[in-house]
Parts: structure tokens; sequence; C-alpha cells
């Protein structure tokens, strides 16, 4: 119907200035401050692999379009991927620094290659064009996963509000993917499934575009490797006034050794204390400079925990990590060797 094809090529047609007019934006920073970082490129990757798909998916096909398809394709099969490579970077945790074997490279380069080669050689013509759709819904099943698994211990507003972005975009990217698979592309080529893709994509690079613009560009600095300023550090003096009685409540819980209680977390830290939990997430993060909550809990239990290694020599290892409130010993160990360098076993040898 002459509507249908009238709605769909306008939803395109706003979605394309969207992703163009962000794309220029992403790119215009790196450029005057002669710095890039991975995030920064993942984001322009993830715009211009929307850009291929909104060209490629639309019925009004002109003679280019067609021409370019196999090229189109191939960056279009790649969104999930390269949406998944910017959600999981974007929430992991400043504080460590992102470590890849070098031999994750190397599969990285040969996958690389081999979808290139499928989809622009090939043009897409085989049992991989199948394969790569369900791959696709399982990476977007991990970075809902990634997002729901540390959303309570995140404390920054920003980042929770991009955790909820990527669950529905991600819901949103399988769903297309999975109808295509189970209709044969049937649906997504009709006059229907055009519309809904083209408002999924609209949907996606409005979100992807508002998140950049009021979040990502607020803090021009360069990201540091290292967590602020330790709450240890901070003086009553420091906290505002309407944090002022909170601050003394958690100081008070935590020279009690209540970080030791098992499994604690912010939700029941704010059920100790008596408060909202929104505003025990304020001073953890705005005040004392924390951006997750296990990294709090850290920095109270593992000095303790360097104390007990060194005056207890009969204290079990495993006994220690349970008494300190881990959840297991091999959480207590990466924490432990995250922040001294050596396990805990090496540090009581050493001293």
């Amino acid at each position: 119907m002459p509507e249908l094809v009238a709605i769909d090529f306008s939803l395109r047609l706003m979605c394309l200035g969207q992703l163009l007019l962000f794309i220029c934006l992403a790119a215009w920073q790196p450029v005057r401050h002669r710095r890039v970082d991975a995030e920064r490129l993942l984001l322009i990757c993830l715009l211009f692999c929307c850009t291929c798909a909104l060209l490629l998916t639309g019925n009004y096909r002109p003679p280019w379009i067609l021409q370019l398809r196999p090229v189109l394709l191939a960056f279009t099969d790649a969104l999930p991927f390269v949406f998944w490579a910017y959600g999981a970077l974007s929430l992991s945790d400043l504080a460590r620094p992102i470590r890849l074997q070098s031999w994750w490279g190397l599969v990285g380069g040969i996958y690389l290659i081999w979808h290139a080669y499928f989809f622009i050689v090939l043009e897409g013509q085989g049992i991989y064009h199948d394969v790569n759709h369900w791959l696709a819904v399982v990476a977007g099943c991990h970075l809902v996963y990634l997002c729901i698994g540390q959303w309570r211990d995140d404390l920054v507003d920003a980042r929770r509000r991009l955790r909820a972005m990527l669950i529905i975009s991600a819901c949103a990217v399988m769903a297309i993917f999975i109808t295509s698979e189970i209709s044969g592309a049937i649906f997504m080529r009709s006059e229907i499934g055009s519309i809904t893709g083209a408002g999924l994509l609209l949907s996606l690079s409005t979100a992807l575009g508002v998140f950049f613009l009021t979040e990502a560009n607020r803090d021009q600095e360069p990201k540091s490797e290292a967590e602020p300023s330790p709450a240890l550090a901070v003086t009553a003096s420091e906290i505002p006034v309407q944090h002022q009685a909170l601050y003394q409540q958690l100081i008070a819980f935590m020279n009690d050794q209540g970080f030791t209680e098992s499994r604690l977390t912010l939700t029941r830290l704010a059920e100790r204390l008596n408060t909202q939990e929104h505003r025990l997430r304020s001073l953890i993060n705005q005040c004392l400079g924390y951006r997750n909550f296990s990294n709090y809990l850290n920095d109270h239990r593992l000095p303790l925990a360097c104390k007990l290694l060194t005056e207890n020599e009969d204290l079990a290892i495993t006994d220690l990590a349970y008494d300190l409130g881990y959840g297991s010993i091999s959480s207590f160990n990466r924490a432990f060797k995250e922040s001294y360098g050596v396990s805990p076993s090496s540090y009581r040898a050493q001293t």
C-alpha cells in the first residue's frame, strides 16, 4: 500500500539523518582532541552498521544500493556483534582495564576476514548466514545477562540508564533476527516488517544518540584507569550537609565491621541503615567517589585481610574469605590480586 511505503520511507529518512549526524558528532571529538578510545570507535562502527542495515532492508532500493548489497549485508550482519562489544565495553569496570590474551586478537582477526569473505565475495550464500543469525541471538542474550548481572552493584546513574537502554535494544535486535530466521525473511521483506525494522532502528539510533549527547559528552577528560580517591581518605567536613547523617551511620556500620556480612549488597546495606537505596547510592558514588559497590566493600575488607594474614598464620585462607563476607574463595583471590598484585597465599609468604 502506498501509505505504508510512505511511512517506511519517512522513518528511514529520519533515521538516516540521525545516524549521519551522530556519526559526525562521534567522530568530531577524537579529531578535535587528537585522541580516540575503543568505546568511541565502537560507537562509530555501531552507528555505521545501523546505517548499512537501514539502507539494505528498505523496500525502496535504488541501483547503487543493489550494487553495494554484499558490503551492506556484511555490516548489517555484524551489527549485533558490534553492539555486543560496545555494550560490554561501556559497562566494564573502569577500575580494571580490559586485558585480552594475544590469541583473542588472532581469533578475532580470522573471524573478521572470514566474515568479510563470506558476505562480500560469496554474497552471504551458505549455512553460515543462518549460523550467524543465531550467534547474534547468543550475543544479545549475553549482553542482557551483563546488564542485569551487576545492575545493583553499579553506583553510576548514567551507566544504570545505559544498562536499561541496552537491555531493551538487545531484545529488539534479537527479536528482528529470530523473526527473520523463523519466517525465512518473508516477514522482514513485507511492508509491515519493513516498517517494524525501520521503527526499531530509529529507536536504537535515538537511544544511542541521546545517551551519547547527554552522558558520554558530559565528561571530556580522558578516562582514568584508576578508581577515584578512596572513601577512607574522605573527611566528614567534605560531605555535603544533606548526606552528613547518613554518612555518620555508614561510618559507624563499617567501623563495627559490618562489611564482613555475607553477601552484603547495596540493598541490604540500605535496609541496615534504614534509608532509601538511591540516597545511599548517591552518597557512595557522588560523595565518596566509587563507581561500584564491590570496590567500596573491597577497600574495607582487603586491609583487614592483610592484617589477619600476617597476624594469624593458622587461619586458612578459605575461612578468611568467608569471614570477610566473600561468597567464594575465587572472588576473594581475584579481588586481592587485583589490589595488591599477588595472591593472598603469596602475600602471607612474603610478609
